[in-house]
């Protein structure tokens, strides 16, 4: 699998409001979220791919050492929940538990994240495209202007060797792809389990389109190794097929690591 770092991880971070209650009440709480966010970023040392801001929770799409994420969100979290109970006469806690990271280990991956990232609002009835919501990176991530906060692609893109107007095109055939197969999203917040379960069923999906391609590859083994490489927890993957085990999973998948080991061709044909 093309990894997507040198060194260091790239994240997707995951946070939503203590209750299910809202972060955001009006538009200088979003700004103010934006400025500690890009003190943040500066402080820690990481750098910011893509960003969401809902109502009730957030996305960000990250890149740094897990030493880095931390300093950053702990001083993004801290600072805004600071500034969320003194500007609305709150108390107690702003998030609801620590936040949630999951690793992006693959460009596709990267990519894929980062579209469910910023079709969000969409999938909320929010807009009726990701670029007329005011509180995302996407407009910015496509060259355009009108984003609160700029995010620029292109250095990591040319970091990794990736041909910028290749990438772009990739991401929005990825983007299509949501458009048309992502589920509408509840009225609160996601749980991390939703969102894992929706990566995977995006992997199985590749992976059918793959095993149709490829002879010799069985569709559900393929996603199974996908989503064990991607960080996707068994118990999330076997939900999705009837009568599974998660020793049943681990199984298949250490067989298919072992097939791979010993096929080069394999291998390349089960790259994510």
């Amino acid at each position: 699998m093309r990894r997507v770092y040198r060194g260091d991880s790239v994240w997707h971070v995951f946070a939503r409001g203590a209750r299910r209650l809202a972060l955001f009440y009006e538009d200088q709480d979003y700004r103010e979220f934006l400025l500690f966010l890009k003190e943040a970023l500066i402080v820690s040392g990481c750098y910011l791919y893509g960003y969401c801001l809902m109502t009730n929770h957030y996305h960000l799409i990250v890149r740094g050492t897990q030493a880095q994420l931390s300093k950053c969100m702990w001083r993004l979290n801290l600072r805004y929940a600071l500034f969320h109970n003194d500007r609305h006469r709150m108390g107690g806690h702003v998030f609801e538990g620590p936040y949630k990271r999951f690793p992006q280990r693959t460009l596709k991956w990267l990519f894929w994240k980062l579209a469910y990232v910023f079709l969000n609002p969409v999938s909320a009835d929010m807009v009726d495209a990701p670029e007329d919501y005011p509180w995302s990176g996407f407009r910015s991530f496509m060259g355009r202007e009108g984003s609160p906060l700029e995010v620029d692609p292109l250095p990591w893109m040319k970091d990794l060797g990736v041909d910028p107007e290749d990438a772009r095109e990739s991401f929005l055939r990825i983007l299509d792809e949501q458009r048309r197969f992502g589920k509408k999203a509840s009225a609160g917040a996601p749980t991390s389990a939703m969102i894992l379960a929706d990566q995977f069923r995006w992997l199985l999906r590749q992976a059918e389109a793959r095993a149709r391609a490829v002879q010799g590859i069985e569709a559900s083994t393929l996603a199974l190794y996908w989503g064990w490489e991607t960080g996707v927890p068994p118990r999330i993957m076997v939900k999705q097929f009837s009568g599974m085990t998660v020793a049943a999973a681990r199984q298949r998948v250490r067989r298919f690591k072992e097939d791979l080991a010993e096929d080069a061709c394999l291998a390349a044909m089960a790259e994510l």
